[in-house]
């Protein structure tokens, strides 16, 4: 397994790329998948005027280690009474791996009634079954991405802990 380790000053880099990337695009709200989305997202967000910022939370975990389950929380869109269903959302995340995460948010806010919603994350592996609308960087699947927010772990029996 090839190892992509991102510097702090890489990361931002290629936030930077994106925001170029989304430059002529009219964005309404931008929706940060927790939490890899978060710094990315709140970046979005301030550098085009503050548009507003909502987080959803995403988690997957597995039970007994055999199939893991995603769950989605709540999205908060309805703290900004100028968030119509006409909005033009943007969700942004850090990579899409296999694409059941974006796919899971994308889908929840379709439910919700928005139609214009379009996908931004900063890498985007090939093997994913979802295709972000915006990427900067393609990776293979046999790529794992360390990014300078993680913590450094070590297996230890079937947990990781903190080194």
């Amino acid at each position: 397994m090839k190892i992509n380790k991102i510097s702090t000053s890489e990361y931002f880099e290629i936030i930077f790329k994106m925001i170029e990337i989304l430059t002529s695009e009219e964005i309404d709200l931008v929706v940060a998948i927790s939490r890899g989305g978060l710094i990315p997202g709140l970046t979005i967000s301030e550098h085009f005027k503050d548009i507003p910022l909502d987080v959803i939370v995403a988690s997957s975990y597995s039970k007994d280690n055999k199939k893991r389950e995603l769950k989605l929380g709540k999205p908060s869109y309805l703290c900004f009474p100028e968030i119509k269903k006409d909005s033009r959302l943007l969700i942004v995340d850090d990579l899409v791996d296999s694409g059941e995460t974006m796919e899971a948010v994308v889908n929840l806010y379709r439910n919700k009634g928005f139609k214009n919603i379009k996908t931004a994350v900063l890498f985007y592996k090939e093997c994913s079954k979802f295709k972000p609308d915006f990427f900067v960087e393609k990776e293979s699947k046999d790529t794992w991405i360390h990014f300078p927010y993680e913590v450094p772990r070590k297996k230890v029996g079937r947990t990781l802990e903190v080194k």
